[in-house]
């Protein structure tokens, strides 16, 4: 199961999220919507402290931006039409209640995963049974994201079935990253039996 740390925002929650070696870290640029938000600055200084082992991931809402942004990153996370091309792998984000899946069918090709997600960081669950019709129907790996936490995991992976999660607030205490909580998330993740 594919994991990602989202929403890392200096050096010490970071150097606590690589000693767990999730999949991927998630840096959220140049978006002031978000209370994680950093600058493509500081974005670039954190992501050189990344192990190889491990995907950056720069999650976004400005696309004037985002060509400049993919050339420092593994994958960029979109939650809005973007140009093309693009130097780096893409996952296209949906707010749950926004996905379409004539609109997704379009861009299906130009993508590598897709993120179904309740909101931007906003912690909150959204229907699973929703998700999972989007994962059987899609053909590209479904992360599911949104409200998840080390107590709902296991049961979100039994019922979503997706390849990845994705975590956020739900690993946070006092709006920074939480070194328990993450490594608790973690070994959840990871001590679910085979879903496929």
């Amino acid at each position: 199961m594919w994991v990602k740390i989202c929403g890392i925002t200096c050096e010490e929650e970071l150097e606590a999220a690589v000693k767990l070696n999730p999949d991927a870290l998630g840096f959220v640029v140049e978006t002031k919507k978000s209370r994680r938000n950093i600058l493509m600055d500081r974005a670039k200084k954190l992501m050189k402290l990344v192990p190889s082992s491990i995907s950056k991931v720069v999650v976004t809402l400005n696309t004037k931006k985002i060509k400049k942004i993919s050339e420092f990153a593994d994958y960029v996370q979109i939650y809005e039409d973007f140009p093309l091309p693009l130097k780096c792998k893409i996952i296209r984000g949906y707010i749950f209640n926004r996905f379409d899946f004539d609109d997704f069918k379009k861009i299906e090709n130009k993508i590598d995963m897709v993120l179904i997600d309740s909101g931007y960081g906003m912690g909150k669950v959204h229907d699973w049974r929703f998700t999972r019709r989007v994962r059987e129907k899609v053909k590209k790996p479904l992360i599911l994201a949104g409200g998840l936490t080390p107590k709902n995991v296991v049961s979100a992976i039994q019922q979503v079935r997706p390849f990845g999660v994705d975590v956020s607030s739900g690993v946070e205490n006092g709006g920074r990253k939480d070194y328990s909580l993450m490594k608790e998330f973690i070994e959840k993740v990871r001590g679910v039996k085979s879903v496929t």
